[in-house]
């Protein structure tokens, strides 16, 4: 399939309810909850965060490979198409713009972010020990909160 000719044939995911404030937390271990054998789009924004590394992460039809300790951003509205082998282990964090927008400190966030620049950056972004190790303290943190029973739980994720 010549996928720049048939852009527009290309699904879209959305969450499963109207709640544009959704925050969803997973692992991906062997195998995907998500159908990732087509390419598709989301309405929301992804951070795929790889502890291992092994296969391939087509975003808006640049092939990145998957490596370990890196994340790779997936805006709304890109392409993607993630092509992992059974080595590669990680979680992605899924969230909309008002989740982030919504948070009085970050409110203008999303308006500061242009999806039409995300072409001119790369969206992957390979860490240090170091620098991996700090990130999955907060993802760790990130985790512990969902599970909570806490009112504020989200504004603590925000």
């Amino acid at each position: 399939m010549d996928l720049k000719k048939n852009e527009e044939e290309i699904p879209i995911h959305h969450f499963n309810d109207e709640d544009r404030h959704h925050f969803e937390f997973e692992h991906f271990e062997k195998e995907i909850d998500v159908d990732s054998s087509i390419p598709h789009r989301h309405d929301y924004f992804e951070l795929f965060i790889f502890k291992t590394g092994g296969g391939n992460h087509i975003i808006d039809f640049r092939t990145l490979k998957i490596e370990p300790m890196s994340v790779h951003i997936v805006a709304p509205g890109q392409v993607h198409h993630l092509k992992r082998t059974n080595l590669c282990k990680g979680m992605v964090l899924m969230f909309g713009d008002a989740f982030i927008s919504d948070n009085t400190e970050n409110s203008d966030f999303i308006s500061k972010f242009n999806y039409l620049e995300i072409e001119q950056i790369s969206p992957a972004f390979r860490f240090s020990e170091l620098e991996f190790n700090e990130i999955m303290l907060a993802i760790t943190a990130i985790e512990e909160e969902t599970s909570s029973t806490d009112s504020l739980k989200m504004e603590v994720i925000r």
